[in-house]
């Protein structure tokens, strides 16, 4: 018994001497990390690094000097010495306040609690906001309900709406009651974090069985990780609409702040953040070692490794890995095809990964064709569970109610009629107002106080509110606005531009992905007058003075949340990417006509009607020689679309950079023509089939000095003939908006259909309502039915708006739940039985397609259907 006695103290003290020491360790770290970030940037904010001496309390001091330690250069830059210590001493505060919050581990703690930045959003006060309405609300609970109950409360807060790739701020995703799945999981964990239970945002990359990426919650509770949708609560954790769809991934990336050890498998670390890959908590796995040789076979060290994924028609790279002195890198991945390339800024080599290879891939320089064709196929995907019919029942009932109250706050935005008389109020005439406001949703006040201040130049306050975008409408200040109607005109611009070249380019406070911020005035107050001049007079000088005054580190600013132009001057130290955004910045401020370049990221500047690029490394801006390039379509039954079907990259420093056209009307019809630089560039075209697979076709060609040339854009065929699957049982009755019950035999007896089975508040529903929306016209000339019809238990509200654009469309709900079950039989076995169904059925009641759960580009697949019934 003593012996006993003695081994269970021996043990104890054992216990409690390795975690002391594991502690100690990560004190020492954080410490370390902290001094040399200090000596790298304390002259660059010293504000921040001097407040450390103020703190007496340990536990906020070792707070803050981890955030100080990891945190990205644009929030040293734009956030104030007093904003970190806030969030210190909230975040020490909330382990006191719940039952859990001193179960936390330490480093859960500091890399999943602390942290008030959670990816690429500006951060906010949402922390302490949130804290305080939820506290009450999670009294009494464990952590595992408690978890649960958060998301509840963001889904009656938000729900899903896709956005521009700015990601909002928690708070001003709460005010618009709309976000991505970007923005919805940022807030989600910010709203986790606020309470003390350590979360983090989980996203793939890109999908490998269709197009698009999605991002999601982990959370930690009772010792381990679960995962769960953001905004979309269900009845347990470890569910969710993505759930199947994640079996098939490629991989699952987290950004961890700092320097964490964590059991995941590690991709990368920095001197700031600790990138991890939690693919095995979804899918299986392979571990793939990749060997780079050179021609004599042996090993190529320090060379970029980028592991590609097919995804909006180009090759995504998922990963950039380094070689060791081996010549060898790993990662762990899926069991799809993928793309591996490998470079070292002159050569270049690329070669196809197999799904099914499990060990190792050698690759070298040269190992290409410049024109290939290959086929892709992603991963098959594995039955998930789908949890307790009466609890999702039970949970189906509060989504509605939640929704009901999210709904009662939308309700409170202005009407047309109160937006209306506003305007007779102010004076203000004509209909873009009025619909600049009801874009701004929860942000009109800002907007209305805007107008109110502009009274004296209101067609100016209205040319600025239209040129930015969408979601600055939805949360900018009024006096940020302010700021660049009133001072954009303190210097004439030469030359002669159109009102909308002045509105585009020096107006607009507008660049790039930035947080619109007020930095035209103090741009013009921070140059003297002979700088101004010697500025405007050639703007080279401006190139000049940044290469000389501003530091580029592109480490430091890791988060890809750009530093403000005004926090650029002020601490002379910024990423290449916000260094564009200033040069922009002052180029506008001295009324020279500038923009940030989507098609190729370039900033430049508009001289004698030549744009010209920013170019930090050359010692001149130049306008590029240039030639052009005629697309043609050669099948007149598809049009191809820009990221869906084609992309074009351009071939630099080994590398292929894609251009963004996405959305361009350029390519609206064909034949397209398009200026290009010289250069070597390469056209990519795609078709997705069914399963997922993809038939990728690569060209590559010259672009020469003031050439013209062709180039087909040719997309390989997909002849499969769509063959009858299942018939639609048609005693089968609907409910009509009436309330009066239809049977499907008369709903589909006229004409061929495309039936759409929905739950229209889920993700993947409101993904195939927004592509309806873009494919009405399409829909319309088709001249068949279209029958929308909710789930059981679904409102039909949304696709009730839908409707009034569509010439032929029907609306029902599936009050009996019959119709899930009928099309259900028609999946094959590897189908996930998850909403939507798309099907496609004739009038005689045969169904020949049907599509399930998350899919891209769904309603031109229909269209690829209707050719193949035969």
């Amino acid at each position: 018994m003593k012996n006993a006695l003695k081994t269970l103290v021996f043990f104890l003290l054992f216990l409690s001497q390795n975690s002391m020491f594991s502690q100690n360790s990560f004190h020492q770290t954080v410490e370390e990390n902290y001094n040399a970030r200090k000596a790298l940037n304390q002259k660059n904010y010293p504000q921040h690094f001097n407040m450390l001496d103020t703190i007496s309390n340990s536990s906020n001091k070792l707070a803050l000097q981890f955030l100080l330690a990891y945190s990205p250069l644009s929030d040293l830059a734009d956030l104030s010495p007093q904003f970190f210590y806030k969030q210190v001493v909230w975040a020490n505060e909330i382990r006191n306040n719940f039952t859990w919050g001193n179960k936390v581990p330490e480093n859960l703690f500091y890399h999943f609690v602390l942290p008030f930045r959670v990816n690429n959003e500006t951060p906010d006060t949402a922390r302490i906001v949130f804290f305080k309405e939820l506290k009450p609300r999670l009294q009494g609970m464990s952590m595992y309900d408690a978890a649960l109950e958060v998301n509840h409360w963001c889904h009656e807060k938000v729900s899903y709406k896709a956005s521009d790739s700015r990601t909002s701020a928690p708070l001003a995703t709460v005010k618009t009651a709309y976000g991505r799945c970007g923005e919805e999981s940022t807030f989600t964990v910010a709203a986790m974090r606020a309470v003390g239970i350590p979360a983090r945002q989980v996203y793939t990359p890109r999908w490998a069985h269709t197009d698009n990426n999605h991002a999601w919650v982990e959370v930690w509770v009772d010792g381990k990780w679960w995962f769960l949708g953001a905004c979309e609560p269900d009845p347990e954790l470890n569910m969710g609409w993505f759930a199947f769809p994640a079996t098939r991934a490629i991989m699952m990336h987290t950004n961890v702040f700092g320097n964490y050890n964590g059991d995941e498998d590690n991709i990368s670390n920095s001197e700031y953040i600790t990138k991890i890959n939690c693919l095995n908590t979804y899918a299986d796995t392979r571990n793939i070692v990749i060997k780079a040789v050179d021609k004599n076979n042996m090993p190529i060290a320090n060379a970029t490794v980028r592991v590609n994924v097919y995804n909006h028609a180009e090759f995504y790279p998922f990963v950039s890995l380094k070689t060791d002195e081996n010549g060898i890198c790993s990662l762990r991945t899926g069991f799809g095809d993928l793309w591996v390339e490998l470079s070292d800024g002159k050569n270049y080599g690329a070669k196809k990964l197999p799904a099914q290879l499990i060990d190792t891939l050698t690759i070298g320089y040269n190992i290409t064709q410049k024109d290939f064709i290959e086929s892709f196929t992603p991963p098959i995907g594995r039955e998930i569970a789908t949890g307790d019919d009466e609890k999702n029942k039970i949970n189906q009932e509060r989504l509605k109610e939640e929704d009901k109250i999210r709904e009662a706050y939308i309700a409170t935005f202005p009407t047309k009629e109160q937006i209306e008389n506003f305007m007779q109020k102010e004076g203000i005439e004509g209909d873009d107002f009025a619909d600049l406001v009801e874009k701004s949703r929860g942000n009109y006040e800002q907007i209305y106080e805007f107008a109110k201040k502009s009274k004296n130049n209101i067609q100016t306050a209205i040319d600025l509110l239209k040129v930015i975008s969408e979601k600055d409408l939805r949360d900018t200040p009024h006096d940020i606005l302010l700021n660049h109607l009133e001072n954009h005109q303190n210097i004439t611009p030469k030359g002669n531009l159109s009102k909308e070249e002045y509105n585009q380019y020096i107006l607009n406070p507008r660049i790039a992905n930035e947080l619109l911020s007020p930095w035209r005035d103090f741009i013009q107050g921070y140059f003297s007058k002979d700088k101004i001049d010697n500025f405007t007079q050639n703007p080279e000088n401006i190139i000049t003075w940044i290469k000389e005054n501003i530091h580029i580190d592109n480490e430091g600013n890791y988060a890809r949340n750009p530093i403000s132009p005004k926090g650029v001057l002020q601490h002379k130290i910024a990423d290449e990417h916000s260094a564009k955004i200033l040069f922009v910045a002052i180029c506008r401020s001295m009324a020279i006509p500038a923009r940030y370049n989507q098609v190729d990221g370039n900033a430049q500047y508009l001289e004698d009607g030549i744009w010209k690029n920013f170019q930090l490394e050359k010692s001149q801006s130049l306008a590029l020689p240039k030639g052009e390039l005629t697309l043609i379509n050669p099948d007149e039954g598809v049009k191809p679309v820009y990221s869906t079907h084609f992309t074009i990259a351009k071939f630099e420093d080994a590398e292929y950079k894609s251009l963004n056209f996405w959305r361009n009307p350029i390519f609206d019809s064909f034949p397209a023509t398009i200026s290009l630089d010289t250069g070597t560039y390469r056209l990519l075209t795609g078709n997705r089939l069914d399963d997922g697979t993809v038939v990728v076709r690569a060209k590559e060609f010259e672009i020469l000095e003031n050439q013209k040339i062709e180039q087909k854009i040719e997309i390989e065929a997909d002849n499969k003939v769509y063959a009858f699957i299942g018939k639609i049982d048609k005693r089968i009755s609907v409910i009509n908006l009436d309330s009066k019950k239809v049977k499907m035999s008369k709903i589909l007896k006229s004409k061929n259909s495309v039936l759409i089975l929905i739950d229209p508040s889920t993700e993947p529903g409101r993904h195939i309502i927004a592509e309806l929306e873009a494919s009405r016209n399409a829909l319309n000339d088709w001249g068949g039915n279209i029958v929308l019809i909710a789930n059981k238990g679904r409102s039909t509200e949304m696709l009730t708006k839908l409707s009034q654009d569509f010439k032929n469309i029907n609306i029902f709900t599936d009050f009996s739940g019959n119709l899930e079950q009928n099309l259900s039989q028609f999946l094959s076995v590897s189908d996930e039985k998850m909403l939507p169904y798309v099907t496609y059925i004739d009038k005689n009641l045969d169904c020949f397609y049907i599509s399930s759960a998350y899919q891209i580009n769904t309603i031109s697949r229909i269209f690829r259907v209707i050719k193949g019934v035969k």
